[in-house]
């Protein structure tokens, strides 16, 4: 029996809304900052949004793989 294995291709957008890109850096900077400025009294928050960042960097596409 063969299998086949296949998934969806997300193309990537040919031209980037600096202001967007701009924008989520900001927000993801500002989010971190706020949540290490927390850190001490709610060490769980910090934990929680590094392992966010974590998982969300392989997904972000700024490496393409496929066609």
């Amino acid at each position: 029996m063969i299998w086949q294995v296949s998934a969806v291709l997300y193309p990537y957008p040919e031209l980037l809304v600096t202001r967007q890109v701009l924008g989520s850096v900001l927000l993801l900077i500002a989010i971190t900052l706020a949540v290490f400025w927390r850190a001490k009294k709610i060490p769980y928050l910090a934990t929680g949004w590094l392992w966010y960042l974590g998982t969300l960097v392989p997904v972000i596409g700024i490496v393409q793989l496929g066609t």
